[in-house]
């Protein structure tokens, strides 16, 4: 039946974003508008998302931001860490 697939693939996006959101809930960083990028921590902390992680999608790019707020005040070893954390 399509009706089971689609139910099914609804429910892995579900469980996808909800992985995503709890993940990126454990970074405590205050939204601000002026962000200074630090380009090497947001790359190098992308990347330890997607190996670290296995979770890079579309939904996951809303959390750039996040990682790019938390590059000006911790390392992206630090971020590393905590992907190891949440992840593993």
């Amino acid at each position: 039946m399509k009706g089971n697939g689609s139910l099914e693939l609804l429910e892995q996006e579900i469980r996808h974003r909800q992985r995503v959101d709890s993940i990126f809930g454990k970074f405590n960083v205050e939204d601000k508008t002026d962000i200074v990028m630090d380009y090497t921590c947001l790359k190098a902390s992308i990347e330890h998302f997607k190996s670290i992680c296995n979770e890079m999608s579309d939904y996951s790019l809303k959390y750039i931001r996040k990682l790019a707020i938390a590059c000006e005040t911790i390392s992206s070893e630090d971020i590393k860490k905590a992907f190891l954390a949440a992840c593993q």
